[in-house]
């Protein structure tokens, strides 16, 4: 489709070398430089796999610190309680170590 870096190689990402999240599509896809395979729901992929689909680029890093605060700031504004805000960012923070070890998982080839 559109948007991947070289059109003679879709499925493979900017800066292929370098581990890191990408938009294909409207999902935020996983890139594993050293076997150089993509990684969605749990399951690797071959970078064919993607290459009829939109790449939008890498997904812009972003530190913990800002991201809870922005957190903290939207259920304030939407309402919800300390306590609660309390237990939504620990899950995301939950979250979070589960997708870095998966990352991990991924780059030493492990299931």
């Amino acid at each position: 489709m559109t948007g991947w870096p070289d059109p003679d190689k879709p499925g493979m990402p900017l800066n292929p070398e370098v581990d890191g999240f990408h938009w294909i599509g409207s999902a935020e896809v996983a890139w594993a430089a050293e076997p150089g395979n993509w990684r969605f729901d749990g399951i690797e992929r071959f970078p064919e796999f993607f290459a009829d689909c939109s790449y939008h680029g890498p997904c812009p890093a972003v530190d913990r610190r800002r991201m809870k605060k922005m957190v903290r700031k939207w259920l304030l504004v939407a309402g919800v309680r300390r306590r609660t805000a309390y237990v939504y960012n620990h899950a995301h923070q939950v979250a979070r170590k589960n997708i870095e070890m998966d990352m991990r998982k991924a780059l030493e080839g492990k299931p």
